[in-house]
């Protein structure tokens, strides 16, 4: 949260956000209610979240809130694939 927040502070517009080493000591519930309380930070934003494969439902909760509200987040297991879609849709937003 610190780290968006920071973001948002900066005027930063695209956040790559690698949780790939993260554990999580709470349920699914917990994560949507963590989710939830960063969308305003990182309104207008766009999020690439890097996370194990393992850990999909959980990080899930992030672009589902997304898409209810500021629909700029995504997940992805590799960077390179995180990267591309930052440039592509950073890319697409400019020429709209």
């Amino acid at each position: 949260r610190e780290t968006m927040q920071a973001c948002a502070e900066r005027g930063v517009s695209c956040i790559l956000l690698d949780v790939r080493e993260q554990s999580y000591p709470f349920d699914a519930q917990e994560a949507f209610t963590l989710f939830a309380g960063t969308v305003k930070t990182v309104q207008g934003k766009l999020v690439a979240i890097m996370c194990r494969p393992e850990h999909v439902s959980f990080i899930a909760a992030g672009p589902a809130i997304g898409d209810a509200t500021w629909n700029h987040a995504r997940f992805f297991f590799e960077e390179a694939d995180a990267r591309h879609w930052l440039e592509q849709t950073r890319s697409d937003a400019a020429d709209g």
